[in-house]
């Protein structure tokens, strides 16, 4: 079923506004370095951040990404996954 471009946009927004609110609550316990957010080894204004923060968290569905510390341990590290690890212990015992 084709979904016209009204439904995408409206989807779009959806989404932009769940990053708007999960920042609103990330910030509130990120206030003790007044306004300024770490990236790396630098500090910018959370104001910059923010709206950057929030495009990639709605073009992702608020879902982390797939980096080394978000993705998969097999596809980064050659480790098996959680799940994976707790079936082999459960066909071993």
């Amino acid at each position: 079923m084709d979904r016209s471009r009204a439904f995408r946009r409206h989807q779009l927004l959806r989404s932009k506004a769940k990053a708007a609110r999960l920042a609103r609550w990330w910030l509130r316990f990120g206030a003790e370095h007044g306004g300024m957010v770490r990236l790396g080894t630098k500090w910018v204004p959370r104001e910059e951040w923010i709206q950057g923060w929030i495009v990639r968290m709605a073009s992702t569905h608020c879902k982390p990404c797939s980096c080394v510390g978000c993705g998969n341990p097999r596809k980064h590290f050659g480790r098996l996954t959680r799940k994976e690890l707790m079936a082999t212990l459960a066909q071993t015992e």
